[in-house]
């Protein structure tokens, strides 16, 4: 494989699960949950593939506080964008204010020159 030493991630690994707990965030995911997010900060990326109903949205939420990975744009299908929305709302709440979350639904909604840029 290519890249880097795993090992050179876990400072990162460490600094965003801390950055978690000071959200509140890191104590309110399930245990598997939290391995999955550890695993990404560790490895820099990777697919989640658990069974649906499992949190895989909430721990990709997770992995983006984790990282102040600002602004994320998420790409999901025309019938999961509500979701997305309610899933960063509930889970990010303490990271996210109003102005922070902009869901698109037609061409309307483009952002123009809006600034500051919404977080997600």
């Amino acid at each position: 494989g290519g890249g880097g030493s795993a090992d050179a991630a876990v400072p990162e690994s460490c600094e965003g699960v801390a950055r978690l707990e000071r959200l509140g965030l890191w104590f309110r995911l399930r245990g598997y949950q939290r391995a999955g997010v550890r695993r990404v900060l560790r490895q820099g990326s990777c697919i989640l593939g658990d069974e649906m109903g499992l949190g895989k949205s909430v721990q990709a939420l997770a992995c983006v506080a984790a990282r102040e990975a600002w602004p994320c744009l998420i790409i999901a299908p025309a019938v999961t964008r509500r979701g997305w929305a309610e899933e960063a709302e509930v889970w990010l709440r303490s990271a996210l204010g109003p102005e922070d979350l902009h869901v698109m639904y037609d061409a309307s909604d483009a952002l123009g020159e809006v600034r500051p840029l919404p977080k997600l």
